[in-house]
């Protein structure tokens, strides 16, 4: 089952990712779009949690503001990167989360995965490199700038699944854990926001909220599959968002696939089926 809820999250989190692309293809900045993603996902986790939701505790709050930070932390470093990296290797290395999870929580958990549950992982890190991996031109930046910042964004993606899991799942509450993470989220990028004292966000607003409403979705069914299956397996597993956003870009965006990034969507295929069989 936690392999079903991990395919549908990272189906909702491709979906997702469309309105960004609308938005990017407008020149929107991010500061815009964020504030409504987080209120709507905010409003999403809310709703499904419903009556449902614990009181609030210092370990929900604090599981909630450490998510908050190492998910921003995340979106920061990557946009840092590609601005002084190439976006395609930026995006490679910022993805290698899909490998990071499962050694952290290796060595600071003790959650050992068996020999083809690592194989999965290697099969699903792959085909996500290769998805998204595209030549860039030289830039002038150092190498190791852009590197750091895009592996820093891999640190604060995989921090957050292990405090989700470990903070928040195995209380049996993670969805409000969730809550208060998205909560923060807003309150923070909403300051951001203000201080920029930006106009005629209307249209970015609605992208933003569509955006974190489906996003949310995906988060609620991630936190399912957390509850029921290794933390690195599910991390890993979930890049194949990467290749169901190729997908989406191919079917509504008519853009064009590499042959590289057609064996990394077929790579994800089997990193799922490899799971599911063994």
């Amino acid at each position: 089952m936690w392999i079903l809820s991990t395919f549908l999250a990272s189906a909702l989190f491709a979906a997702s990712s469309m309105f960004n692309k609308i938005a990017m293809g407008e020149d929107t900045p991010t500061d815009k779009l964020l504030p409504g993603t987080f209120l709507a996902g905010f409003l999403v986790l809310l709703v499904k949690q419903g009556r449902a939701i614990s009181v609030p505790s210092w370990p929900l709050v604090l599981s909630g503001l450490a998510m908050s930070l190492l998910s921003m932390l995340n979106c920061v470093a990557i946009l840092l990167a590609i601005r002084s990296g190439p976006m395609g290797k930026v995006a490679a290395v910022a993805g290698s989360h899909s490998l990071v999870t499962p050694l952290l929580a290796l060595f600071i958990f003790g959650e050992r995965l068996n020999f083809w549950q690592w194989v999965a992982v290697g099969i699903a890190t792959l085909g996500m490199i290769l998805v998204q991996y595209k030549k860039e031109e030289k830039t002038e930046t150092a190498t190791w700038v852009w590197f750091g910042l895009a592996f820093l964004g891999a640190l604060g993606s995989s921090g957050e699944t292990l405090v989700l899991d470990k903070a928040t799942v195995l209380q049996g509450d993670g969805i409000s854990g969730l809550v208060w993470s998205y909560l923060f989220s807003f309150v923070f990028t909403s300051l951001w926001f203000l201080r920029r004292r930006q106009r005629r966000f209307t249209r970015p607003f609605y992208l933003g909220a569509a955006d974190g409403a489906v996003s949310a979705l995906g988060m609620i069914f991630f936190a399912h599959a957390l509850a029921g299956g290794p933390a690195g397996l599910v991390a890993a597993l979930s890049t194949s968002a990467v290749a169901m956003r190729a997908i989406g870009g191919r079917l509504f965006f008519s853009e064009r696939l590499s042959l590289s990034s057609w064996i990394g969507i077929a790579l994800s295929v089997c990193a799922f089926a490899l799971v599911s069989f063994f």
